[in-house]
């Protein structure tokens, strides 16, 4: 499923270079024979070392050079994709910002040429992989991601992902490490300590860049479920301008994945994050966007007997901001509630190619007067995207 625009790791406000753009795309078209890149859960014992005949006593180990070694090699895997699809309101812009869009009213407060586009993904990664077929596997993921809006280009961003995982058919570990270069949130508006509200309002370009790092422990030992425990690290950097809105979040999750029927399974997540802003420990500082996040998700996905799969999730996320400035009236007691609709269809296409089809809603409402961070919105993003592992 889609992440949240609130949660992805994001970025460029300036146009992307060709080699950039030209590397990740030429990835979709070289392919090779198709590998299947299944879950590192599933993965089958194998090993023929109880099945060997005894060897008697004086007996010469046989050296013939033509046979294999048993023990599972590493191997080169990979899976390129091209999405393409439509999301209404770009920037989560509440009804209120997208009257005044379209009015013109404040043309100093947008730095986008239309409030919906078409967005066009690309993506790649390659592992380096061993043991699949046997009790232990082990996996080292490098991935790289494109995101190019048809209309505003000062949107446009690339991701970079690297992953590890050790695996047995009843345990996994995964880490993983994030790296966002550059990513254009919206244009905020500039608030000091000496005004910080002003009659003429005055809006600069918010971007950051950002690491982020987890690690996942899932089980299945002994259980008709399979749990997931996980807690990650994000390290969110804005522009000068917007320094107090630099970032640390915490976060951990509890998660269980079970099989209710022969082709059904269900799924069931909880998340909490603390986001810790710079400003709370600026004295200078007018605002604080520091809050807390609970998050809830359920799923439910079938499979049918030709392979199709289908999947929804709903999801509920409560925010909780805990700002103490004086002048800082939009967080002071400020409640964010957000609700989140996602579906989902795959259909595999055969010779290591898959199709999905992608449908996301979402609706957000908050307790504070409209300002110009994320507030109430509503967001609808429906495409299709088309993968191939080789």
């Amino acid at each position: 499923m889609w992440a949240t625009k609130k949660r992805i790791n994001q970025s460029s406000d300036v146009p992307l270079r060709i080699t950039s753009a030209g590397l990740l795309f030429l990835s979709v078209f070289l392919a090779g024979d198709a590998t299947s890149l299944g879950s590192p859960l599933n993965a089958s014992s194998s090993g023929d070392s109880l099945n060997r005949p005894a060897r008697t006593a004086g007996t010469p180990r046989s050296r013939s050079p033509h046979r294999r070694s048993s023990r599972p090699r590493w191997r080169w895997n990979g899976n390129s994709y091209l999405r393409g699809y439509y999301d209404d309101n770009i920037l989560d812009y509440s009804r209120r910002d997208r009257d005044l869009f379209t009015s013109r009213a404040h043309p100093n407060k947008f730095s986008i040429l239309s409030a919906d586009d078409w967005i066009t993904d690309v993506g790649a990664f390659v592992e380096r992989r061993r043991g699949a077929k046997s009790r232990r596997e082990y996996r080292l993921r490098l991935s790289g991601n494109g995101h190019w809006y048809a209309r505003n280009v000062i949107k446009n961003w690339l991701d970079y992902d690297l992953e590890g995982r050790w695996a047995s058919p009843r345990r996994a570990l995964i880490a993983h490490v994030g790296w966002t270069p550059h990513f254009y949130l919206r244009d905020l508006l500039l608030r000091d300590t000496a005004n910080p509200h002003p009659a003429t309002p005055s809006y600069a370009r918010a971007g950051y860049h950002s690491w982020t790092g987890d690690l996942e422990y899932r089980l299945r030992q002994g259980l008709p479920a399979e749990q997931r425990l996980a807690a990650g690290w994000k390290r969110t950097s804005y522009n000068r301008a917007f320094n107090e809105r630099n970032s640390t979040t915490w976060w951990g999750s509890y998660g269980w994945v079970m099989p209710i029927h022969d082709r059904w399974e269900a799924s069931w997540d909880y998340r909490y994050s603390h986001f810790g802003a710079d400003g709370a420990r600026q004295a200078d500082a007018v605002i604080d966007v520091s809050h807390h996040e609970h998050e809830w998700e359920a799923g439910l996905q079938y499979q049918s007997k030709s392979s199709w799969t289908v999947g929804i999730d709903v999801a509920y996320q409560l925010e909780l901001y805990t700002s103490q400035k004086p002048a800082d009236p939009y967080h002071v007691g400020r409640r964010d509630h957000e609700w989140r609709l996602q579906s989902e269809v795959r259909i595999p296409a055969g010779g290591g190619w898959q199709i999905r089809l992608l449908e996301h809603w979402t609706q957000a409402t908050s307790n504070r007067p409209e300002t110009s961070d994320f507030g109430a919105y509503n967001d609808n993003q429906f495409g299709a995207r088309l993968a191939r592992s080789w």
